[in-house]
């Protein structure tokens, strides 16, 4: 296994219709907890419902196209390689089928932390899965990918503060 950017590879098949496996064999469901658990949700019935939709398989695939997708445009430049346009699609696929499980009640609250919970995700499986790359995964790079994912989740360009998980990290 790969542990920095620069050897990294694409897994194949590509491309298919199933989301690519994350590198170092990281779990996305665990790093979708490891995130979230950091924030407070509420309730015990809202706990239980966010945790449900939370380890959702489009929730997963969502944070592993997510992790490829930003792989291309980082460390593909110049390529812009047709993996991105698939994996685009698959992400616009997974986010509709996660909207349409979420309750309408929960809806706003959930979509106004999910894109927080990727991009923390994913940016958490670059520098576990990647420790020798770690000095990259700066500010910019937490930046560029919490705003990426802000602005194809809710259309919105953040700010910094935005992003920032409850305790500051």
């Amino acid at each position: 296994d790969a542990k920095s950017v620069q050897h990294l590879l694409m897994p194949e098949p590509f491309p298919g219709t199933e989301s690519l496996d994350l590198p170092g064999k990281l779990s996305a469901n665990d790093l979708i907890k490891r995130v979230s658990d950091r924030w407070p949700c509420g309730s015990a019935k809202d706990k239980a419902v966010w945790a449900q939709c939370l380890a959702s398989k489009e929730a997963q695939n969502l944070v592993k196209d997510l992790f490829w997708w930003f792989f291309c445009e980082h460390y593909k430049v110049g390529q812009k390689p047709a993996e991105q346009e698939v994996i685009f699609k698959r992400m616009a696929c997974n986010f509709v089928r996660l909207l349409t499980q979420v309750p309408h009640t929960q809806k706003d609250r959930f979509f106004d932390r999910f894109h927080s919970i990727m991009a923390n995700g994913v940016f958490v499986a670059y520098r576990v899965a990647l420790p020798e790359s770690e000095a990259q995964f700066d500010e910019k790079f937490r930046s560029d990918l919490c705003r990426l994912s802000a602005y194809w989740t809710t259309g919105a360009d953040i700010g910094p503060s935005s992003y920032v998980l409850p305790n500051g990290q």
